[in-house]
């Protein structure tokens, strides 16, 4: 329903060429393995083995449709990729944004430093509103509570995302998890709603993929329905990267499902909206929780996280992940030695 054809046949080029690779092994297999039945033609003749030509020409033909399927593909990733280059939005700089239009603007602040109390920082965040009057997007909401709150989600633990409107919004203890925060402006009202999500990569890039991706998706689709065209802003948050010390397997089970996370969740978002979105900080390298504050008015978030101030609180589009990874393990290395 969200995704057209030429984007699907975009994605299948893997399993295409793959195909192709395995069809060549087999028939190269094929023909070694009957290599030892040659000399024999010459004693008994050809004409037991005419069977033989059919089956090459068929092979030919196959052989030959997956080749030219194949370079069609090719073609059409490279030319699909060429465009992305000449029609690249750069979203840091507003370019899909109308003008006027404000974009999700963060600031940073450290976790227990200056807010051990969350609940007097959302009273002085919150000033314009009633803080009983702000959703509390919880990711521990069992199902039935989930449902009573009209949120999205799949149980306790796994993923919660608000419903889309005007009310402010905050979500508390961001370990592994990562948060999407979409806003934009209604044509209805022409006030600006927005929704935020919370959600564990343990569970939506594995076990729970389908359905959260079918929410997900679906609150962008409604977003693209609802708001006015060049009003539609996105960012991402949370996620970590950092080392314990202890286990070297869970660290890199860390880190890997963080790439996959910003990976999947930009890719869903840049085809719903057409651009690619911010990832507001880089995931923590300091082992800690996040809280998250969003003002829907003023498209404001507030992140309280365990340190700021570094690479790891520099914001970067997805697309330049592995230079900016560079700078949060040479953070991690550099604490290691502080810590020797």
């Amino acid at each position: 329903m969200f995704y057209d054809r030429h984007i699907i046949r975009l994605r299948n080029f893997k399993e295409y060429r793959f195909a192709l690779l395995v069809g060549i092994f087999g028939g190269i297999s094929a023909v070694l393995v009957d290599l030892d039945h040659i000399p024999s033609a010459f004693w008994v003749g050809i004409y037991p083995r005419l069977w033989h030509i059919p089956l090459l020409i068929i092979s030919c033909c196959f052989a030959g449709y997956y080749y030219a399927r194949l370079r069609g593909l090719h073609s059409e990733l490279v030319l699909k990729k060429k465009m992305d280059a000449e029609k690249y939005i750069n979203s840091l700089k507003s370019e899909h944004l109308n003008k006027g239009v404000k974009p999700i603007i963060g600031c940073l602040d450290i976790l227990g430093k200056n807010h051990d109390n969350v609940y007097d920082f959302q009273k002085k965040f919150f000033a314009d509103s009633l803080v009983t009057g702000i959703e509390d997007v919880d990711y521990y909401l069992n199902g039935r509570q989930t449902a009573e709150s009209n949120f999205l989600g799949s149980g306790e633990g796994t993923y919660v995302i608000s419903t889309i409107g005007t009310k402010n919004k905050f979500s508390r203890k961001f370990a592994n998890c990562t948060a999407v925060i979409v806003a934009g402006r209604d044509k209805e009202t022409g006030k600006d709603i927005s929704f935020l999500s919370h959600q564990d990569p343990y569970y939506f890039l594995k076990y729970g993929k389908v359905k959260f991706t079918i929410d997900f998706v679906w609150c962008l689709w409604e977003m693209n329905q609802r708001c006015s065209h060049g009003t539609i802003d996105a960012i991402i948050a949370g996620g970590n990267y950092f080392e314990d010390g202890y286990d070297t397997e869970i660290n890199k089970r860390y880190r890997d499902d963080y790439k996959k996370s910003i990976a999947f969740l930009s890719g869903e978002i840049q085809e719903a909206l057409g651009f690619e979105p911010v990832v507001i900080t880089g995931p923590k390298t300091l082992d800690g929780i996040e809280n998250l504050y969003y003002c829907n008015n003023e498209r404001r978030l507030c992140l309280l996280r365990p340190s700021v101030g570094d690479g790891s609180s520099e914001s970067y589009f997805p697309r330049n992940y592995f230079a900016q990874e560079k700078r949060w393990g040479k953070l991690i290395s550099h604490k290691g030695e502080k810590n020797d």
